[in-house]
């Protein structure tokens, strides 16, 4: 039985849940934020010290993840949403709105769910980036109108280490019953995550720069089994600006 996983970018499910996804039997991380904006788009300031151009700079990363994803025993699958940096006039000749971005998220979240009839939707809490909380209100929205799986929230890393008040006020904004989930994690688990974030070498160096004192395998692993009163769920409010 399938556990569907969403990542919003190439490299947050491992860091949110490596551990479960390794603990797991048959995973599929559907990461949403991975398309290529073209050749004429620039790197954006993230990613500059990868590569100049954004299409060179999506080709390492979704090979990344393709070996991270192998290393926690998941198979992955990259959709063609652009990150936040490459949704805008100086980036690429598309710029989508939110709500835009949202709806045909939320579509994809639906076709993801009829393709793969999962036991469990894993989906972002939702915090310190746009496309992580463009990603969690689709996939939630989406859920709320299938309800034929259960849904489970992670909490994403750095941000839930480095800024904990973002997890404790995503979740009171969610207005959900939120239990916490536990898995059956083993030190092999442990070091299969260890493992595979490492293998994300474009990566690891924005990360330190950005959230000083984060290492490899750093941050404790939180998930929630999500309920929601169908009269209660709605769209969270989405921020435009972006870490």
């Amino acid at each position: 039985m399938t556990e569907l996983v969403l990542s919003p970018h190439l490299d947050d499910g491992v860091l949110g849940m490596g551990e479960a996804i390794a603990s797991m039997t048959d995973v599929v991380v559907a990461t949403v934020f991975a398309g290529d904006p073209g050749r004429s788009s620039a790197s954006s300031a993230w990613d500059h010290d990868v590569a100049p151009r954004a299409s060179t700079v999506l080709a390492v990363r979704r090979r990344e993840d393709r070996r991270a994803l192998r290393r926690v025993g998941a198979t992955g699958v990259h959709l063609g949403f652009f990150e936040a940096p490459y949704r805008t006039t100086a980036r690429s000749h598309e710029v989508p709105t939110a709500d835009e971005v949202f709806t045909a998220l939320r579509r994809e979240v639906v076709a993801l769910l009829d393709t793969y009839s999962p036991v469990t939707l894993c989906v972002p809490l939702g915090v310190g980036h746009v496309d992580h909380m463009l990603c969690s209100a689709a996939a939630i929205s989406a859920w709320l109108e299938r309800r034929g799986c259960r849904l489970l929230a992670y909490a994403e890393q750095p941000y839930a280490t480095s800024r904990a008040w973002l997890t404790t006020d995503r979740l009171r904004q969610l207005r959900a019953s939120a239990v916490p989930a536990r898995f059956d994690c083993s030190r092999a688990h442990a070091l299969a995550k260890r493992e595979a974030v490492a293998l994300y070498t474009s990566q690891v160096p924005a990360l330190r720069r950005a959230f000083v004192g984060w290492e490899v395998g750093s941050g404790e692993e939180s998930c929630w089994w999500l309920h929601f009163d169908e009269a209660l769920g709605r769209r969270p409010r989405l921020r435009e600006d972006g870490v």
